[in-house]
């Protein structure tokens, strides 16, 4: 975020080839990260519940199973950047990109806001399977 804002700073002081490197610089350090997992926390928390369900019943023999993928959406969740954030930065640098009038590679970065967006919609909007509670 803080390269995205330096970017900024730069557009408004006409410095766009300064502007256009701090936002390359945004977009290789949130191209490292993942907007498109669904909701993390509500996995984390089914997970949790499912594997008190599994030692209530004596089904120890799934729960290193659990742990694991509990491990897994635990690291999910420390790398997950907001998909808006990374939105906001292509439409930066899309804005940046046109005024220095290479509107080719602008609207390529315009697209994949949409791109961005549209599939944080999707997740956001789909129904989250939930693990089953109360299998026995």
């Amino acid at each position: 975020m803080a390269c995205n804002n330096l970017a900024c700073y730069y557009k408004k002081r006409g410095q766009l080839r300064t502007a256009l490197t701090y936002l390359e610089r945004a977009l290789d350090i949130e191209s490292k990260f993942d907007v498109y997992a669904p909701d993390s926390k509500k996995m984390h928390a089914d997970l949790v519940q499912y594997k008190e369900t599994l030692e209530g019943i004596g089904r120890h023999e799934f729960i290193l199973r659990v742990d694991q993928y509990k491990e897994k959406v635990e690291q999910q969740m420390r790398k997950k950047i907001s998909a808006s954030n990374k939105a906001e930065t292509h439409l930066n640098t899309c804005a940046v990109l046109s005024q220095l009038t290479r509107h080719d590679l602008a609207l390529q970065h315009a697209n994949q806001a949409i791109i961005i967006i549209q599939t944080r919609l999707l997740f956001d909007f789909l129904p989250v399977q939930s693990v089953p509670h109360n299998r026995r």
